[in-house]
């Protein structure tokens, strides 16, 4: 996304029900610890660790700061499972990704 614009991360508890997993609607009540690691920005992070999940699902928010500047930058965000869950999964989220113009449909450049 943009370096000025939060960005979303979504984590969601799966149960297996003997054919398929399925969104595990009925949890309400799951805590998942993270960690989030700023390479080249600064950010916020709502909520706070623990991610408690609503009907199997939860929204982590990175917010840039003000002083995040217009460079961009990574955030690592590792999440704590039980050792019996091992690997613990790792996300990352990229700000200073230019989307470009939305009134160009197509761009070539041709040298000669």
């Amino acid at each position: 996304g943009a370096e000025t614009d939060p960005l979303i991360m979504t984590a969601a508890a799966y149960a297996y029900d003997g054919a398929s997993w399925q969104l595990s609607t009925s949890d309400t009540c799951t805590s998942v610890a993270y960690s989030a690691t700023p390479s080249g920005i600064t950010v916020t992070t709502a909520p706070a660790s623990p991610l408690t999940l609503d009907s199997g699902q939860g929204r982590l928010t990175l917010t840039p700061t003000a002083d995040a500047g217009q460079a961009g930058g990574t955030v690592s965000v590792g999440f704590d499972f039980p050792a019996w869950l091992e690997p613990d999964p790792t996300g990352v989220a990229t700000f200073g990704i230019a989307r470009g113009n939305d009134r160009i449909i197509n761009w070539q450049e041709i040298s000669r």
